[in-house]
């Protein structure tokens, strides 16, 4: 992942939550998250919006699923 890829996916989840790839999926245990695949922060992000009802949750959990969007729609091409 790139560093801006990185910066833009913590503006919507905490990085600890990527970590967890690096630390518990044993595809890519041990890596950075420079050198983690794209696709895992999709995968997070897809996670978050498919919950169909989040966005009827409150304010701030529809702020984390627009968010979660628009990193779909920039990098999930």
């Amino acid at each position: 992942m790139t560093k801006q890829q990185i910066k833009d996916y913590e503006k919507v989840e905490s990085l600890s939550v990527l970590r967890l790839w690096t630390e518990y999926d044993e595809r890519y245990k041990g890596m950075s998250l420079e050198e983690l695949p794209l696709r895992c922060a999709i995968s997070d992000m897809e996670m978050i919006v498919d919950n169909a009802d989040a966005e009827n949750y409150g304010d701030d959990t529809a702020k984390v699923v627009r968010k979660a969007k628009a990193y779909l729609r920039k990098y999930g091409k």
